[in-house]
């Protein structure tokens, strides 16, 4: 709750009320993650088999859940609402999404609501990430199924800025 409690000088970008960085194989279920100017639940960098499950996320400033250069993971039946009402609408390069998924293949976003957020569901494929220890960086086999989006604006779906269509045409990511 409130991590931090109001805006500070975060000059290297890691603000969270709960980040994980260079973790595997753990479950975040049942948590209430509320109140703060910068992001919800960050994931960041880790190994395969993530879960994020079960929570409530509201009132975050950028990303209500952020699963960012990771491996294989499933984001499911969590609600968020009021995520990214610190960002900014820009078209083709939607962002500070409810939920959202950069460079990280393998992933499921399942049975998840997303209610009055600047972005709905999102994902990145972004330059100047490096590759990891468990395999590129790509956004391939994104799964988004079965979610509830309810906003009066923004955006959900797939973007770059790699210079690359293979995104959209060849590494298998889809919205049902």
């Amino acid at each position: 709750y409130a991590n931090p409690q109001a805006l500070v000088d975060d000059s290297i970008g890691e603000a969270a009320n709960m980040k994980l960085f260079d973790c595997g194989r753990i479950t975040i279920r049942g948590n209430y993650v509320h109140d703060s100017p910068y992001r919800g639940i960050w994931i960041d960098t880790c190994q395969p088999d993530m879960t994020i499950e079960g929570n409530r996320v509201t009132n975050q400033g950028l990303q209500g859940i952020w699963y960012e250069v990771s491996y294989r993971g499933v984001i499911r039946g969590n609600h968020v609402e009021n995520a990214g009402y610190r960002g900014e609408l820009i078209q083709g390069w939607p962002t500070d999404a409810g939920i959202q998924v950069t460079n990280s293949p393998d992933v499921s976003v399942l049975d998840n609501t997303v209610v009055n957020s600047l972005n709905g569901i999102v994902g990145h494929q972004a330059a100047s990430y490096q590759d990891g220890r468990y395999g590129r960086n790509e956004l391939r086999n994104l799964l988004v199924q079965n979610n509830t989006i309810v906003m009066p604006r923004g955006q959900s779906g797939v973007a770059e800025n790699t210079g690359t269509t293979a995104i959209y045409v060849s590494w298998n990511n889809r919205f049902s």
